[in-house]
């Protein structure tokens, strides 16, 4: 402070200016980076919260920004964010409300858009990028996509069968083929009851990765990862033996998530934001991770949990696991609007009840969902009422050919039946 109260005015100014310049220098960079990273997706959609919710994406917050830009940087800092949702303002450069979202639930994509207008959507390249190549690709003969499903979470020793059923080809898938990417070397893979399908088995404590590369017809090929993690005691505790969450939003959405008292699996409703790691979609997910752990001392099963400690953590800096306090002082991300201050300032609890405010904006946005049931009966009605009239066409051919056919004489040609066919063909009919 000495060196400035030493300085002229003129170099005063122009240190500050210095400060401010390299500051807005860096925060210019920061931005490039970050928009670098996304990709604008299909404009006038909107996401379709409470389909994508039920399937397994997150509400994570909705920044107070100006600029689309703002927004995209908001997500680039939440490391779960893949999604940006912006509803446009009154000026083409403005923005009224940004929303962002994880749309990964277990490492598979869920969630669901329909045609809004006054939306557009950023999404974050390396989570969609099968999609943005699909959506950008002019190709006749595309490349295969892999799906591998979600993430998986169980405990030791049980086996896991992993599949690829749901790869596709515009064509046809020849070939699927499974490989351990990293993991304990002990465990075992052997073949599963179907082709796509593998069955992996002597797992121990850790995360493991798996890689399935389909093939088709074409010799064209695509990839995807799977992880399974196998649940230490430690672990345990945070998707087994933790209680409940609905969350501060109050949607209703039919959640799994395990009783350490009881030892069972029971429903709950989630209210779409801030879960915890005991929160599943389907009761064979809970019992994949949790069954038979118990929080007693001595469990009959062997599996033990320790007791959770919801203390603050003033004595080093907060990590991505953890929300950081007002005080700067950290406890686990999860206890962020759980009902009960853990931060000794309560900024935990502070901004919860916007959150369910922005939520329910989401949820009451009217979409028109029956235009897009009506176009898809009308496209199946009409593709029927193609096939009636082109098998009436070629039964009508057969049957002219067949009364007709003596009056082809003295080197008249005789059309065959599968002339016939293809001169219908090329004629009334083009490829869907």
């Amino acid at each position: 402070m000495s060196c400035l109260r030493q300085m002229t005015p003129a170099r005063l100014w122009f240190f500050w200016t210095a400060v401010v310049l390299h500051v807005a220098s860096s925060e210019a960079q920061d931005e490039g980076k970050c928009m670098d990273k996304f990709s604008l997706g299909k404009e006038d959609f909107v996401l379709d919260v409470d389909e994508s919710v039920k399937e397994g994406a997150t509400f994570l917050s909705s920044p107070q920004v100006s600029r689309p830009e703002d927004c995209v940087l908001a997500c680039c800092n939440d490391p779960n964010c893949n999604l940006a949702l912006i509803e446009h303002g009154e000026n083409p450069k403005s923005i009224s409300s940004c929303f962002i979202f994880n749309c990964l639930y277990k490492q598979k994509k869920v969630c669901r858009f329909v045609r809004k207008n006054g939306f557009n959507n950023y999404v974050l390249i390396s989570v969609f990028k099968d999609y943005l190549e699909q959506k950008n690709s002019d190709v006749e003969d595309k490349h295969p996509v892999a799906v591998t499903g979600q993430d998986r979470v169980v405990q030791p020793k049980e086996d896991v069968v992993l599949n690829g059923i749901e790869s596709k080809d515009d064509k046809k898938i020849v070939k699927y083929e499974w490989e351990k990417v990293s993991g304990d070397p002990s465990a075992v893979m052997t073949e599963g009851p179907f082709e796509d399908s593998v069955t992996v088995s002597n797992l121990s404590p850790g995360m493991y990765k798996f890689r399935l590369t389909v093939t088709d017809a074409a010799d064209q090929t695509g990839s995807a990862e799977v992880s399974i993690l196998v649940l230490t005691p430690e672990q345990s505790l945070h998707h087994c033996l933790v209680p409940k969450k609905e969350g501060p939003c109050r949607g209703s959405f039919p959640r799994w998530h395990y009783n350490a008292v009881t030892e069972k699996c029971e429903q709950f409703k989630f209210g779409g934001c801030k879960p915890n790691r005991n929160n599943y979609l389907a009761l064979n997910e809970c019992l994949n991770a949790c069954d038979k752990v118990s929080a007693s001392a001595k469990p009959p099963s062997g599996r033990l949990g320790p007791i959770h400690d919801h203390r603050e953590q003033c004595d080093a800096a907060c990590g991505p696991d953890h929300f950081s306090c007002s005080s700067k002082c950290c406890i686990e991300k999860e206890l962020e609007c759980d009902g009960e201050p853990q931060c000794s300032d309560g900024s935990d609890e502070a901004e919860c009840s916007k959150l369910d405010s922005k939520f329910r904006r989401l949820l009451d946005i009217p979409v028109d969902k029956t235009a897009i049931v009506i176009a898809i009966i009308l496209g199946l009605a009409i593709a029927v009422l193609l096939v009636v009239i082109l098998c009436c066409l070629l039964k009508g051919k057969k049957k002219h050919r067949n009364k007709h056919q003596h009056v082809a004489v003295n080197g008249g040609h005789v059309h065959s039946y599968e002339d016939s066919e293809k001169l219908v063909y090329n004629s009334t009919t083009k490829p869907i």
